[in-house]
């Protein structure tokens, strides 16, 4: 956009943790905003401190986002959406539903008011990296987001042990890199941009919810490449950097903000990082 107009996001989670943090950094960044979160209420102060309105949304259902569309006004140059739910907050079914299907209907709902050069960025995960080699028919099932027996179809595809929130969270991330990369022949043909950012383990709300559950996996912190947890601001600037025109040649592609993890564990399966983070997925 190069009319003199003030570029406007719509950050989507931008209740806590990552969202919030894009949210602040691209209001620096000199954006309107518009705020949605699954609860309004959870926005009321952001709302306040960043001038922005806010809205209550569910980006699994169809009627929730259409509603939101309809506020969009003049359009949205990016688009951000890191609502979503992870391994400890929901079963496998409505972890694929929300984190997947919400995803790629999302992108379908806003695609029409998207201004030319704009962008959307998904949130994905290191989960959705660590999968290991999976089945054609497991994949062809997760290219199918929108699929009512999504999440019945995958059951029948895994071996019961893989039937569990953890495995539906890190399938889903997955499915949701993947769709990055389908999606961005369309939006290109739109003047559009399509990225997806994959965290590590980060300082978090929601992330602390999984540090509890997985022990093992909170003692790898110190061992990684960056021997910290990172901090949400720092994925914000990740997600700022992507849905902005510094990034105009970048689609279609996922980037890491892991502190190394992948890195290390894909170069030194035996390392201790490596040990330590599938103890914990094991027992998680």
């Amino acid at each position: 956009m190069d009319d003199g107009q003030q570029r406007r996001a719509l950050v989507i989670g931008a209740g806590s943790g990552m969202g919030k943090a894009t949210a602040e950094r691209l209001r620096r960044d000199g954006y309107a905003l518009m705020l949605a979160d699954l609860r309004r209420d959870s926005l009321d102060e952001l709302s306040r401190r960043l001038e922005a309105p806010a809205f209550a949304v569910d980006i699994a259902d169809a009627a929730s986002l259409a509603e939101l569309v309809r506020s969009c006004g003049d359009g949205v140059d990016a688009l951000v959406i890191t609502a979503g739910l992870s391994m400890s907050m929901a079963p496998f079914a409505r972890v694929l539903q929300v984190n997947l299907g919400g995803s790629a209907q999302a992108l379908d709902a806003f695609a029409p008011v998207m201004r030319r050069g704009g962008a959307a960025v998904l949130l994905a995960s290191m989960a959705g990296h660590l999968t290991g080699p999976l089945p054609a028919p497991v994949l062809a099932a997760l290219d199918e987001p929108l699929a009512a027996d999504l999440a019945d179809r995958l059951a029948a595809l895994l071996p019961a042990e893989h039937r569990v929130s953890g495995m539906a969270y890190a399938l889903s991330k997955l499915g949701v890199m993947r769709l990055v990369q389908r999606s961005a022949t369309a939006w290109g043909r739109l003047g559009l941009r399509v990225c997806s950012v994959s965290p590590g383990m980060i300082d978090t709300p929601m992330g602390s919810l999984e540090r509890v559950a997985s022990q093992s996996a909170d003692a790898a912190v110190p061992l990684g490449p960056i021997p910290r947890l990172g901090a949400p601001e720092e994925v914000g600037n990740v997600i700022a950097f992507l849905a902005s025109p510094a990034a105009s040649f970048v689609t279609g592609c996922d980037l890491l903000v892991d502190g190394g993890w992948i890195g290390e564990i894909q170069t030194s399966p035996a390392s201790a990082l490596a040990t330590a983070l599938a103890d914990g997925r094991a027992k998680s």
